[in-house]
């Protein structure tokens, strides 16, 4: 199947589960509608990027031995390829941010302005997300003369479509170096869902369980990667006295696995019984009302994002 067609079906199934969700959950239709109509342009733009001339270029090569002692593969990376397609998806997302958000219209404006005099700050931006660096991000806002948290969140969506297209082909060298860290191997970024899904036997003693594998997904790129299934991917602490779980009544294939050690949760879905698995974006939307419930016992997300930090 062409990558056309591929992309194609992922945006029906987006939109399919956005219905789906908001039929089930009508509770959240302001959030779904609000989010998946950002998801749905980010999904489209995914698929234009994709398929155009000249395309995104990949990533650097993974250094095996760097990846071993938990270095991510972009830190430190030569990205200023990407910087033109960051300038697309700006173009793309802004608008649509600002049509899904109207208190942030003017916000995203103003970016649009800072943009078009000086789109290479886009680049700046994307080191600034990977460095974690809070005061380049706030000297960015001010800037622009937004607050820093709405920068972030636009931020984090103009960038995720060109990280998408950029690392396919880092997946297979991450699982080559067998990548231990509970921080994306990609971007260093941390997890915003979990997904416990059926294995074959393990032959190595730090993935070894009898419950299936668990998948730890990026906030940032959305790359995928192999975790242990009892372990913290804040602190890593593996003492069962340690670690428990939440479940919201009838949604028993969702869980947020919380650390008392670090007081941070991570939400997460079992699919190894579901017949028709969600798409993920809208997965960790439906699921908001388990954040709540986490949160209110005292618990914070390992991976802050627009939707788990509305309150």
């Amino acid at each position: 199947m062409s990558h056309s067609a591929l992309d194609t079906a992922d945006q029906a199934r987006l939109t399919d589960w956005l219905t789906r969700t908001r039929e089930e959950a009508p509770q959240l239709a302001p959030i779904l509608d609000s989010f998946g109509a950002v998801l749905a342009e980010r999904a489209r733009l995914r698929a234009d990027l994709a398929g155009q001339t000249p395309p995104v270029p990949p990533v650097p090569a993974p250094d095996k031995e760097r990846l071993l002692s938990g270095v991510p593969v972009l830190l430190d990376a030569d990205l200023s390829g990407l910087t033109p397609f960051l300038g697309q998806s700006a173009a793309r997302l802004l608008p649509a941010m600002a049509a899904a958000f109207p208190a942030l219209a003017t916000d995203m404006e103003r970016m649009a302005a800072a943009l078009a005099k000086d789109a290479a700050v886009l680049g700046g931006g994307l080191e600034a997300l990977l460095r974690g660096d809070a005061g380049a991000l706030e000297q960015m806002a001010q800037g622009m003369e937004v607050a820093e948290p709405v920068l972030r969140f636009a931020l984090a969506q103009i960038v995720r479509p060109v990280l998408e297209c950029a690392q396919q082909d880092v997946a297979q060298a991450v699982r080559d170096a067998k990548w231990l860290h509970g921080r994306c191997p990609c971007c260093g970024s941390g997890p915003d869902l979990a997904l416990y899904i059926a294995g074959e036997v393990e032959q190595s003693e730090f993935l070894k369980n009898h419950g299936g594998q668990r998948w730890l997904r990026c906030s940032l790129c959305g790359m995928s990667w192999r975790f242990k299934r009892i372990a913290c991917p804040e602190c890593g602490t593996e003492e069962p006295n340690e670690l428990e779980f939440f479940t919201v009544e009838g949604r028993d294939h969702e869980r947020a696995h919380a650390c008392k050690k670090c007081k941070r949760y991570l939400v997460g879905m079992d699919v190894r019984e579901l017949v028709d698995v969600p798409d993920l974006d809208v997965a960790v939307l439906a699921m908001l009302p388990l954040d709540i419930l986490v949160q209110d016992k005292g618990y914070a997300p390992v991976a802050a994002t627009p939707w788990n930090t509305l309150g």
